[in-house]
């Protein structure tokens, strides 16, 4: 899926509309993607209200803020669809709509689209300030004041409401991106802050860039009803990794399969300050569907087997060299440094990159290859994945003797480069490059309720696992961030209060919502 710029976007959906006063194959009216895009938001913003009410904020009023373009047009089709899906479903919420501008001020679609929106829509227009009681009565907003077309600071009236609507803390969902973001550039001084945005058609660069992710929340993209042959039409060098990519790799699995055919994946992690990341480690690697997990740990770990399924091994403390042949003898892929410390002799490194064995480096692992570059091969062969955190990165770039662009992404691409191995850089929308690409994929699920202890030791075992069972690994870095970042969104509501132990119950329902079948 390509990230675009906004004059991408424009150019793509002018294409689609002189494609369709042509005649031509995969044409399409300014009128349809206007009336698609606002539908797929509605029908988000009524899942959203859902979701809601399930966690005990009974949504009673949705209120959908509308400017004077095509966002505003976005906004009248989001606000006719919640209405007539509340009249069908006998939803107790009302549907209110705020416009800055009165109808005539409205041009082309945005109006056509206008006119006909439902009666059954409360309408307050040319509003120049929102009333005080605005936030009150468990309200959901719909934010359609901007949309891609801001650059600079917002002012007036619509500055106003965005301080306003911020200030309130309710839930809020942003049409494309949030008001008063540069969709380019993703800076802004005064940005709506959005609990969910569903950009339209395609992924804006400005999401991924400066407030883009603090404003943002979870990302969805939204049809405006144009084929996968149109939207891979422009030429961005930026790619996204959504539910579309996840569902092309997660397969059927073959019905006469057994566990000796899904791989056997060891995990060697903790210590005796860290048992936890062991255990998280290699449940991750059973729910990604592994046939076999193994973990290894040393004698002073409190680490236990954290499922009756995974075989369990110790080895005597800091002699860890010495038992690496052994522990690797009939494995298919690794997971090595997951809460191992900093006392790990340099050789075990030596030792992994030398079985030929597909692996993940994670957490004190990738600090001791920063401290000793060297022992990186020149020509290495075997498959291997670097999941560092934005520090443990910097430390690779030291040791490795590279300089920060200030790009994550251009910077993830040359790491790899350098190293022959893929890079998962973690971080909200993480980064995937492969040594054999110039173009990375920026993962699109994921949110906050990642920021918590132990979630990057879920995700070395998730992609270790996928390793195991055959995958390449420039694919089972871009799967395994798109299924982690999912079972993140799938903890509800209240963020904060998700633990990476919740993260690993929550795999099995983010692979099912990918492919029930697999």
């Amino acid at each position: 899926m390509k990230i675009v710029s906004s004059a991408e976007m424009r150019w793509l959906e002018a294409e689609a509309m002189q494609r369709e006063q042509d005649g031509e194959i995969g044409g399409r009216s300014g009128f349809d993607m206007m009336l698609a895009a606002g539908q797929a938001a509605a029908s988000e913003a009524i899942s959203f209200a859902e979701l809601l009410s399930d966690c005990g904020y009974a949504v009673k009023r949705v209120v959908v803020l509308a400017g004077k373009g095509n966002n505003g047009g976005d906004a009248w089709v989001v606000a006719d669809s919640i209405s007539r899906f509340a009249r069908s479903n006998n939803a107790k919420f009302l549907v209110e709509l705020y416009s800055v501008c009165q109808l005539d001020e409205l041009k082309g679609d945005a109006l056509r689209h206008a006119q006909k929106c439902s009666d059954d829509v409360i309408r307050h227009l040319g509003v120049a300030s929102l009333p005080e009681d605005f936030g009150d009565d468990n309200v959901l907003v719909i934010d359609g004041l901007l949309g891609t077309g801001v650059s600079g600071n917002v002012r007036g009236t619509i500055r106003d409401w965005i301080a306003q609507v911020n200030k309130l803390n309710v839930p809020v969902l942003a049409l494309d991106v949030p008001s008063g973001l540069d969709a380019d550039s993703g800076t802004g001084d005064c940005v709506i802050e959005a609990d969910l945005t569903v950009t339209m058609g395609l992924p804006k660069t400005g999401l991924f860039r400066n407030e883009g992710p603090r404003t943002c929340g979870r990302l969805v993209v939204g049809s405006i009803g144009l084929s996968h042959e149109m939207l891979a039409l422009p030429q961005s060098s930026l790619e996204g990794f959504g539910i579309d990519e996840a569902r092309k790799m997660v397969r059927r699995r073959p019905g006469d399969g057994h566990k000796g055919v899904f791989g056997h994946l060891l995990c060697v992690c903790g210590s005796s300050q860290y048992g936890g990341a062991a255990e998280l480690s290699c449940i991750g690697g059973m729910r990604s569907g592994a046939g076999l997990v193994t973990l290894a740990v040393p004698e002073s770990s409190p680490a236990r087997s954290p499922l009756s399924s995974v075989i369990f091994s110790r080895f005597p403390d800091a002699r860890i060299a010495e038992f690496l042949p052994s522990l690797l003898s009939g494995k298919q892929a690794l997971v090595f440094g997951c809460g191992i410390g900093s006392g790990v002799d340099p050789l075990a490194l030596d030792l992994l990159f030398g079985s030929g064995l597909p692996m993940v480096l994670d957490a004190d692992g990738l600090r001791l290859l920063a401290s000793n570059p060297e022992v990186l091969p020149m020509d290495l062969t075997l498959p291997c994945v670097l999941t560092p955190h934005p520090g443990e990165f910097r430390a690779l770039q030291s040791g490795f003797g590279l300089v920060s662009s200030g790009d994550r992404v251009a910077d993830a691409i040359a790491m790899s480069h350098w190293t022959g191995c893929v890079v998962l850089l973690k971080g909200r929308f993480s980064v995937v490059a492969a040594p054999d690409e110039d173009v990375a994929t920026v993962n699109l699920s994921g949110g906050s309720s990642l920021s918590t202890a132990g979630t990057g030791d879920v995700l070395a075992g998730l992609v270790g696992g996928l390793l195991a069972q055959g995958m390449p690994a420039k694919n089972a870095a871009r799967l395994g961030a798109f299924i982690h970042g999912l079972a993140g969104d799938l903890w509800a509501c209240a963020p904060r209060t998700m633990t990476a132990d919740d993260l690993n119950e929550l795999l099995p329902k983010a692979f099912s919502k990918v492919n029930p079948m697999a």
